[in-house]
């Protein structure tokens, strides 16, 4: 028995896209503008002149149906909507639709005829849409209005209706249709009558279980067929229900994600926090071998400058010794011949004294031979005299000359002596200072010694204590990894465990779902049976 429900006869039996649940971004406002939607041409003319008070913040637009108000969409720049969902040639669900794909960021003020409390406290969680009864008082919608501007998001990418709130409407107006929901490679069909939602079905699934699977889908594409072809019902709750058991599934899935996600962080934080310990630890040993090899490589400068420097020092006194021995040479040698020239020119002076004395005594010789010859016998004792007193005057002075000869050389002698003790004293000076910088230069390098093999030590005290603090981190690193994965290990027995119990629960539900499903097929074949 095929039951077969048509709530409007004026509308072809076809399908009509509805929209798709993407994103649009809308232009650049430029103008505030209030369309208002609603096929009574008297009611809009009222609704019109009602809210021209508030020209000043906003200028208001009215459309008869739907497709005059999508034309108005696409040449005005309208930043709030108000509209009726029963209009001729394109209804508001359809309006909707178009805005939803084309400009989903507009908030939705909804009029309706046939309200009740249930419907109001239903349209109170439908996003941007504000929910009006027919009749209504003008500055109850202007109050409205107001809400509504002041409501636009701010990233004009908010979305006016979903899948969930398209329904709410359908069941708010008492809607009487099929819904073929599309979604990637998915397709799924909710059958309505008067606003109740009668049967569901996807692929192999049916029923209560097919609903909330098409519920959940994302992105999803819609075609409407105002007109409800149905064989059986396989849906005996109502869209109320439906909607919340989904909204707890999608609470308890996302639960279940944000502590996911929590211990994630967690563990990422513990991971994080454990390798800044390690890079702190890594950094600072390396901060250590770069401080010791900076202080080895200036203990090496620094060697190396004293080597240089003494070597530069020792080259220095070498030169200075090699030029004080060439200073000694040149003055000994400058002495020597200035001794040499007085000596020679003290001989010269003897040589003339000795030719002189020799000249006089010739002459005098012949002055006494000739005087001799002169006075004969008379001067003979007076020359005898004379003789013997030239001979003693001539000893005398081979006397004086010998003495002045020696005097002389004792002179030479004693300066010769004086020249060879300073020299001596020099030489006694120069082996004391060497042997003195020797001795400081052995202390120097013993000190070194000592220095570098404490240094050594020291250095090798460090490096010990070192690879102990290695080898204790890397002791407690394995022990904390060790740790670590017998707490994974454990954690992964445990959410297997879960795993298993939440599968095991799953399957119980369906078993139970499956039994009520063919207890109610059962009762409804009854049913027809009797009827």
């Amino acid at each position: 028995m095929t039951e077969h429900i048509t709530e409007k006869n004026t509308i072809e039996s076809t399908w009509r896209r509805l929209f798709s649940f993407k994103d649009r971004t809308s232009q650049k406002p430029s103008s505030r503008y209030v369309l208002i939607v609603d096929d009574e041409k008297p009611f809009l003319l009222s609704l019109s002149d009602g809210l021209s008070v508030y020209q000043d913040d906003f200028s208001v637009i009215t459309a008869l149906n739907g497709r005059e108000a999508v034309k108005i969409l696409e040449n005005y720049h309208v930043e709030l909507v108000v509209t009726d969902l029963r209009m001729p040639k394109m209804d508001g669900f359809e309006l909707l639709a178009y805005m939803t794909q084309n400009c989903p960021s507009i908030p939705v003020i909804v009029m309706t005829a046939f309200g009740t409390p249930e419907i109001e406290n239903k349209m109170q969680t439908l996003g941007t849409f504000q929910y009006l009864e027919k009749p209504m008082d003008i500055t109850v919608l202007a109050n409205s209005i107001f809400t509504g501007l002041a409501a636009i998001p701010a990233n004009n990418s908010k979305q006016s209706i979903n899948l969930s709130t398209f329904l709410h409407l359908i069941e708010m107006e008492h809607t009487t249709g099929t819904l073929r929901v599309k979604s990637d490679e998915k397709i799924g069909y909710l059958f309505f009558n008067k606003g109740q939602l009668l049967a569901a079905h996807t692929d192999n699934i049916e029923g209560r279980k097919a609903a909330l699977n098409i519920l959940s889908w994302n992105d999803a594409e819609l075609d409407i067929n105002f007109e409800c072809d149905i064989d059986h019902i396989n849906i005996d709750g109502t869209l109320t229900e439906i909607l919340s058991e989904l909204k707890v599934t999608e609470e308890a899935e996302k639960e279940e994600v944000g502590k996911a996600v929590e211990e994630n962080k967690l563990r990422a934080e513990k991971e994080t926090k454990e390798k800044a310990e390690e890079e702190a630890q890594r950094k600072a040993a390396e901060e250590a071998k770069l401080r010791a090899d900076e202080e080895a490589r200036k203990a090496a400068e620094e060697e190396a400058r004293r080597k240089t420097e003494e070597e530069a020092q020792r080259k220095a006194e070498v030169e200075a010794k090699e030029k004080a021995e060439e200073e000694a040479q040149r003055k000994a040698a400058e002495e020597a011949q200035r001794k040499a020239e007085v000596e020679a020119k003290e001989k010269a002076e003897e040589e003339a004294q000795r030719k002189a004395a020799e000249e006089a005594r010739r002459r005098a010789e012949e002055e006494a031979k000739k005087a001799a010859e002169e006075e004969a016998q008379r001067k003979a004792a007076e020359e005898a005299k004379r003789r013997a007193e030239e001979e003693a005057k001539k000893a005398a002075e081979e006397e004086a000359q010998r003495k002045a000869a020696e005097e002389a050389r004792r002179r030479a002698e004693e300066e010769a002596k004086k020249a060879a003790e300073e020299e001596a004293q020099r030489k006694a000076a120069e082996e004391a200072k060497r042997r003195a910088d020797e001795e400081a230069r052995k202390a120097a390098e013993e000190k070194a010694r000592r220095k570098a093999e404490e240094e050594a030590k020291r250095k090798a005290a460090e490096i010990e204590a070192k690879e102990k603090a290695e080898e204790e981190a890397q002791r407690k690193a394995a022990e904390e990894a060790k740790r670590r994965a017998e707490e994974e290990v454990k954690k992964a027995a445990e959410e297997e465990a879960q795993k298993k119990a939440v599968e095991e629960a799953r399957k119980a539900a369906e078993e139970s779902k499956r039994k009520v499903g063919e207890q109610t097929k059962q009762k409804l074949m009854a049913w027809k049976k009797k009827k």
